[in-house]
């Protein structure tokens, strides 16, 4: 085997060298620096900080939120890019449970990347959708432009936002993470996706993959109750076609094993997520309870919900000018 070598300062070693370490990864998106303030170097955005040490695998973080895994066999199959999105897509909800909000990783996202001496960086790929894989390399090998009187414009000190490192410490023992898993082996994933979601206000998506959360959490819940039960009656309340989740919701909550509050924020998100699918009607407020449900949800597992971001309203922009000015053009 090779030796590692030297760490050197040009990022031109991610496109001439011939000899790395292959990893494939993703990044975190949107994108992160973990660290006391955005550095002016741009290797320090590719320079691997912490290493989470999974169960399944090692994850390597750098300090711009690239997320990277070793290859099975230098293979790039697609079995080994579902196990590689799926040991990201673990982090990614740990972190959300830290108030750190990421989309899912998907396929098309995880890319071939090049590991070097302390550094990782994914510098080439494929498809039109390079935001968390080859397209950070090109954000950070871009020439700082200075802007008279507003100073210096240099991208990433726009694209990536500034977060704690102490953040990604203990991540590998995916204590929220493991959790969910237990649920469903993708719950992990569609959890992220519905936090992300909720960030971006996308009111339908988060609806649905809220749901979808709650109702596999419920599903689970049900199952540990009716596990004691002798197996003619427990085959009989596996009928989802009869035991719907509304009436799984009345059974439990009767059974004392759910809190009213739970059961209400179940009921209403299950008629919110109904409104969608079969009148497609949606609401701002409708996806901030089904968000509110899926907190409910969790609190049903051993999950510290804490630092979760919810869906919050805000705005923001940079202002109205002194003078508006009508268009030079035809511009209604």
């Amino acid at each position: 085997m090779t030796t590692a070598p030297q760490d050197d300062r040009d990022l031109g070693r991610f496109v001439y060298a011939k000899e790395w370490t292959p990893v494939l990864g993703a990044y975190l998106y949107p994108l992160r620096f973990f660290g006391p303030e955005r550095e002016t170097d741009p290797n320090d955005y590719l320079e691997v900080i912490q290493v989470a040490r999974l169960d399944s695998g090692d994850v390597a973080i750098t300090r711009g939120g690239g997320l990277y895994a070793r290859m099975h066999d230098n293979t790039r199959s697609e079995a080994e890019v579902a196990r590689v999105a799926a040991l990201l897509n673990l982090i990614v909800c740990e972190l959300a449970f830290r108030g750190i909000t990421s989309s899912p990783v998907t396929d098309t996202d995880v890319q071939m990347g090049k590991l070097i001496g302390h550094h990782a960086s994914i510098v080439g790929g494929f498809g039109e959708y390079g935001k968390r894989n080859w397209g950070p390399f090109s954000l950070i090998c871009s020439t700082p432009t200075f802007i008279t009187r507003a100073g210096t414009y240099w991208p990433p000190n726009f694209y990536w936002m500034q977060t704690d490192a102490a953040a990604l410490d203990d991540l590998g023992r995916l204590e929220n993470a493991k959790e969910l898993a237990q649920v469903g082996a993708h719950i992990p994933a569609i959890f992220s996706a519905a936090i992300s979601h909720a960030a971006q206000h996308s009111v339908g998506e988060t609806i649905i993959s809220s749901w979808l959360v709650c109702e596999a959490i419920l599903t689970h819940v049900w199952s540990t109750y009716t596990s004691s039960l002798e197996k003619a009656r427990k085959r009989r309340l596996e009928d989802f076609r009869v035991y719907s989740s509304a009436v799984q919701l009345e059974t439990l909550f009767t059974a004392g094993l759910i809190s009213e509050s739970i059961y209400s924020d179940f009921h209403a998100a299950r008629k919110i997520r109904n409104e969608l699918a079969h009148n497609t009607k949606m609401s701002l407020n409708g996806a901030a309870q089904a968000v509110q449900a899926l907190f409910s949800a969790l609190r049903l597992l051993n999950v510290d919900t804490r630092l979760l971001p919810g869906f919050g309203f805000m705005g923001g922009g940079i202002g109205l000018p002194e003078n508006t000015l009508e268009p030079v053009f035809d511009f209604r």
